[in-house]
């Protein structure tokens, strides 16, 4: 098949979807699917890593929206009508990239498949609720109601999105994948809890720093990964001051490749515990490595409590507070046994699977 995946960008700092994207197109590469990608792109920003051969059409950011969402549309309509898709697989909402996408694949009546990538939940409708209930109601519905089908990746995710959309059949459960890595260093692991992923309030870093400066855990180090919005980062800068943790924190900004994988595997415990997530990419990385996971019911993880490799609890600083209290109590030992019980529950999600289960969608909605 012919795959035109489009995205807002694919840059390092966006966390999730670049990561989802990048994913799903390798795992169609691999299976013999021809992929084109259409992005936006910032010489500025780190872009993540792309198969070698890939079909890449950057688009040079602009600042103004609407020159953005003008020049995204051309260059989808043209890449349509001249490369000939089968479908458009769109990732994302609300951004004018998504829109032109959207419009572009109905105006050359080509089948759009849409994946939110969890910009129908409840969290992220509230933020800047007035300006989206005008988008809504102004052509992100009508945009989405011309789709062929709407993927979503979790269970909690499809039950909100069946709710606003109200079309029988049109969404589709598919999990991420989760790149397993080849060979773990053998590291030894410290007392370590870490944290990886974009820095934004939905993350609750900042729970995480209050409860670290309550507990005090003698011998544990807190390592935070990963970069955002300036202002934000400086407040948890200042926060970990204010609150005498510094000498036990240690801010490590965005990690990649070696580095990244290096922190994973002299760690002893990952901590996220978002207001929201429809997958969560870092949980599943994590366990990858061997790490146990502390998650909250607002991300779509139960399952590591029944696998008896994490904890997941109310997403209230409370809550938060008791369950690493009780993990950072644990001997390694136990903490190493959960993590291999981790490692083995994120062997169950892969690309290659998901890639599999997409194309299934794909051909349905051509036949």
């Amino acid at each position: 098949m012919k795959v035109l995946l489009t995205a807002p960008d694919l840059d390092v700092v966006s966390g999730g979807p670049p990561a989802v994207v990048a994913g799903v197109a390798t795992a169609l590469a691999l299976q013999g699917h021809s992929v084109a990608l259409v992005y936006t792109e910032n010489s500025e920003r780190a872009r993540i890593a792309l198969p070698e051969g890939l079909f890449c059409i950057p688009i040079a950011r602009h600042r103004n929206n609407f020159l953005r969402l003008c020049r995204y549309y051309e260059v989808a309509s043209k890449t349509i009508y001249e490369w000939g898709p089968d479908v458009v697989h769109d990732h994302g909402l609300w951004l004018p990239e998504n829109a032109a996408a959207m419009f572009a694949a109905r105006r050359a009546n080509c089948p759009l498949i849409s994946q939110p990538c969890g910009m129908l939940q409840q969290w992220p409708m509230k933020q800047q609720r007035f300006k989206k209930m005008l988008a809504w109601h102004g052509y992100q519905h009508r945009l989405l109601g011309h789709a062929s089908a709407v993927i979503l990746t979790s269970h909690r995710e499809k039950i909100e999105a069946d709710s606003r959309l109200r079309r029988k059949g049109l969404t589709h459960h598919i999990p991420h994948g989760v790149d397993l890595p080849p060979s773990i260093p053998r590291l030894i692991r410290r007392r370590q809890a870490v944290f990886m992923g974009r820095l934004h309030p939905v993350k609750q870093v900042d729970a995480l720093l209050h409860a670290w400066a309550l507990l005090k855990p003698a011998g544990w180090r807190f390592v935070i990964a990963g970069s955002g919005d300036p202002d934000y980062e400086r407040y948890l800068h200042e926060l970990a001051r204010h609150l005498e943790v510094a000498d036990s924190v240690e801010f490590a900004g965005l990690v990649q490749g070696h580095a990244k994988t290096n922190l994973l595997a002299e760690s002893q415990l990952f901590l996220q515990p978002s207001l929201q997530e429809n997958f969560g990419l870092a949980v599943a990385e994590a366990m990858a490595h061997g790490l146990p996971v502390l998650t909250t019911q607002a991300m779509p993880w139960e399952e590591v409590v029944a696998a008896n490799c994490g904890w997941s609890v109310a997403a209230n600083a409370d809550a938060i507070r008791a369950a690493l209290a009780e993990a950072l109590a644990l001997p390694a030992e136990e903490l190493l046994a959960m993590g291999k019980r981790a490692q083995q529950l994120s062997a169950s999600y892969s690309w290659e699977k998901s890639a599999q289960q997409l194309v299934e969608i794909y051909q349905h909605v051509l036949n």
